[in-house]
Parts: C-alpha cells; sequence; structure tokens
C-alpha cells in the first residue's frame, strides 16, 4: 500500500507541472540580494500576473531550461511598461525592489 502511495505521488508530481503550461519556478526574498532562506519555491504560469508584496524585493529562479523570460512592472496588475529581468536559465539575484508585479512570459 505504501508503495502504491509512493508511485502515485511520484507520478502527480510528474504530471502536473507539464499540464500547468509552460512555467517558471521561482522564489521570492525580503532583499534585494537574495540572501537569507526567502519563502517557498512556487511554480508561476507563463502568462498569469503574480503581485509583488511591500516586502518581496529579490527573486531567484530555480534551473528548469524553460526558456521563458520573467517581466517585472510597476504596477500591481502587470498593465504598462515592463522590464526583462532574466530567465530561468540564470539563477542570480533578480532586484523587483519597487515593483508592483511580475509575469512569465514569452515561453518557447
Amino acid at each position: 500500500m505504501l508503495l502504491k502511495s509512493l508511485i502515485t505521488a511520484t507520478i502527480a508530481a510528474l504530471l502536473i507541472p507539464s499540464a500547468m503550461g509552460k512555467f517558471m519556478t521561482l522564489k521570492k526574498h525580503p532583499k534585494t540580494t537574495c540572501s537569507g532562506k526567502g519563502g517557498p519555491w512556487r511554480h508561476y504560469t507563463e502568462g498569469v500576473c503574480a503581485v509583488l508584496s511591500d516586502t518581496d524585493h529579490g527573486i531567484t529562479a530555480s534551473y528548469t531550461n524553460s526558456g521563458c523570460t520573467l517581466y517585472a512592472y510597476g504596477s500591481k496588475d502587470c498593465t504598462g511598461g515592463r522590464i526583462s529581468i532574466g530567465d530561468d536559465r540564470n539563477q542570480d539575484c533578480k532586484n523587483v525592489y519597487g515593483k508592483g508585479s511580475v509575469m512569465v512570459d514569452n515561453c518557447p
């Protein structure tokens, strides 16, 4: 029974991200240097606006090689001008201090 549960959980973990479409796995940090633990790793799906809190000052991406680009916006609803702040092939800290939202876009 335990083995069956483990197999089911493993299969679900492999299939769920592909069902979501293209995504990036990101972690938000309270510092622009991304030092410290930061928040949990989360999937951000292409084309979905993610509102940043006032304490989200840095973001790191887990290397998934999706080819997607992460954009930052001054607004809280991903409208107006946007700037590219990187992709998931580069795991450097991305500074989002003063930004209102981010969106994963331009996935191949």
